[in-house]
């Protein structure tokens, strides 16, 4: 952890500092150097997120031996209420979209003229039967 701090903050002075004529001038083989050594620095830190994955996961199975009720789900919901995996599989705004949606359609139908209580149209043909 500490070397991803030193490299967010050696990032940092640099953004900030801007360009130098001192820096432009310095070649390539200081500007790949550099790379190889984030790269190399990078690629440890990786191999340490698999270590405490790894960790995690092995240390998640042996907390599971307490019998968890089931989990159980509606057939009308399908995937809305589905437990996510990774992040990546994670979806934001369908369920407000569709529920606005409905909100909207409801609130622009017409309400029927025959049946009290301002209840929505449902295309039955009472009124045009009736003369409405």
């Amino acid at each position: 952890m500490d070397q991803a701090k030193l490299i967010a903050e050696r990032i940092a002075r640099r953004v900030s500092d801007g360009p130098t004529p001192e820096r432009q001038t310095r070649g390539d083989s200081d500007l790949v150097s550099e790379l190889a050594a984030m790269r190399a620095s990078l690629g440890e830190l990786q191999n340490r997120l698999v270590q405490i994955e790894a960790k995690v996961s092995s240390g998640h199975v042996q907390t599971s031996n307490i019998p968890q009720a089931p989990r159980t789900h509606s057939p009308w919901l399908g995937g809305i209420n589905q437990a996510n995996l990774h992040p990546s599989q994670e979806r934001f705004g369908v369920e407000e979209a569709t529920v606005s949606e409905l909100v909207d359609f409801f609130q622009s139908e017409k309400t029927c003229s025959v049946e009290p209580g301002g209840k929505p149209c449902d295309h039955c043909a009472m009124c045009s039967s009736r003369g409405f």
